[in-house]
């Protein structure tokens, strides 16, 4: 994926503490997370090897290019990660100096969270 001067690129990482990665039941709810995000911004996966796992860890990289996309992405992630305690999600912003953020239930506005995210991007030297 090409990225422009004015788009972000975000890799995604879901997790669940209640679910292996390779379980179907999972699978089918990253699957649907995924979908939700394709509605606001472009959305590819990439599927990484696990070690000693069938199958591997799939990280979903998004495309930020409209200034109202972390809000939206945000408020998907917020409503996903409310479903179960047990999830999070660990976003690593490319650029110059990559950023890791990791998103869970625990206490966190989404004002918080998006002036993370927007630290971060800034912080990774494409804000």
């Amino acid at each position: 994926m090409c990225v422009s001067d004015n788009e972000v690129e975000i890799v995604l990482v879901p997790a669940d503490g209640d679910f292996d990665p390779t379980d179907v039941g999972w699978q089918r709810q990253t699957h649907a997370l995924y979908q939700e995000l394709r509605e606001y911004v472009e959305v590819r996966t990439v599927t990484k090897p696990g070690q000693g796992q069938k199958g591997g860890v799939v990280e979903v990289i998004i495309a930020l290019g409209a200034s109202g996309a972390i809000t939206a992405v945000l408020t998907v992630l917020r409503q996903w990660l409310n479903q179960r305690s047990s999830r999070s999600v660990t976003l690593t912003i490319t650029g110059e100096r990559p950023v890791t953020v990791t998103l869970d239930t625990v206490g966190a506005s989404d004002e918080s969270l998006q002036a993370a995210i927007v630290a971060a991007v800034e912080h990774a030297g494409n804000g």
